[in-house]
């Protein structure tokens, strides 16, 4: 089986969002740093939520999970599930998740 190391730079993950939250906020663009490219590392997310990002956002709920559990339910940011829950998953979705993205085609049927 391969094994695969994911290597970042957090000192340029921190400058790079530092640029962006200097371009952005001025124009009142609020930002959501997607964490799944990087399983939601911890150290990624605190350089991120240093540097402003308004909210961390990811399409798995395991990794919101991670974040809750290692951040905390009083990160001083917003969680956001980037993919539409299935109905399964609501009461997960609700506990993790701050905010959840919902696919306006998804319609629940009622028969």
């Amino acid at each position: 089986m391969l094994a695969v190391e994911l290597v970042y730079d957090l000192g340029a993950m921190r400058e790079n969002a530092r640029r962006i939250m200097a371009a952005a906020h001025p124009r009142e663009v609020r930002v959501f740093a997607v964490v799944k490219g990087v399983c939601a590392d911890p150290d990624v997310a605190k350089v991120l939520v240093e540097e402003g990002v308004d909210g961390l956002a990811d399409s798995r709920l395991e990794n919101l999970e991670r974040l809750r559990r290692l951040l905390g339910f009083s990160c001083p940011v917003p969680f956001m599930l980037i993919r539409t829950p299935l109905v399964a998953e609501a009461e997960r979705v609700v506990a993790l998740a701050d905010f959840s993205l919902r696919d306006p085609s998804f319609e629940i049927s009622s028969k």
